[in-house]
């Protein structure tokens, strides 16, 4: 023991007996991040004293900068979420409905009844992400994206399809 050290990291002097490693020793801390529902992409979260500390000087904080996977089918655009459907000619003329799955895993109802025009948005309101400090949810956009048939019709197809739309 170094007749300086009154306890370990007490002394001073960088390299004492009582502190072979310095007057601080490396540690390391598992520390939990719980990211709220609606949480957006760049928000931080922050660990006070939580980062370097050095002898006589109050520990940093720890800044977590939240960054968002890509979803498959989904894009954010502040509380709302895109979605792009491709549907059928015959569904954008006749109407459908189906389900889709929400990024939080449940099924979400979309139906139309009326013609879709190409590059149409339907917008579903509440079905978006959670609006933090404010309540609510923002609303779901859908972006229909219309399949027509591929190749050439028959004759017969053609006939038929023509005569069907002549009165709209």
């Amino acid at each position: 023991r170094d007749d300086r050290c009154v306890a370990q990291g007490k002394c001073g002097v960088s390299r004492c007996r009582a502190c072979p490693r310095g007057l601080s020793e490396p540690d390391t801390a598992t520390l939990s991040v719980e990211i709220e529902p609606g949480t957006r992409e760049g928000e931080r979260v922050t660990f006070e004293e939580a980062a370097d500390e050095a002898v006589g000087a109050k520990p940093g904080s720890l800044h977590v900068k939240v960054r968002t996977l890509r979803h498959e089918f989904f894009t954010r655009d502040g509380d709302d979420l895109h979605l792009t459907m491709k549907i059928p000619l015959a569904d954008a003329l006749t109407g459908f409905e189906t389900t889709v799955e929400h990024v939080d895993g449940r099924q979400v109802s979309v139906r139309r009844r009326a013609v879709i025009a190409c590059g149409e948005m339907q917008r579903l309101k509440g079905e978006g992400m959670p609006r933090r400090g404010r309540g609510g949810f923002g609303d779901m956009v859908i972006s229909y994206e219309i399949i027509f048939p591929k190749g050439t019709l028959s004759p017969e197809r053609r006939t038929a399809l023509a005569s069907a739309l002549a009165g709209l």
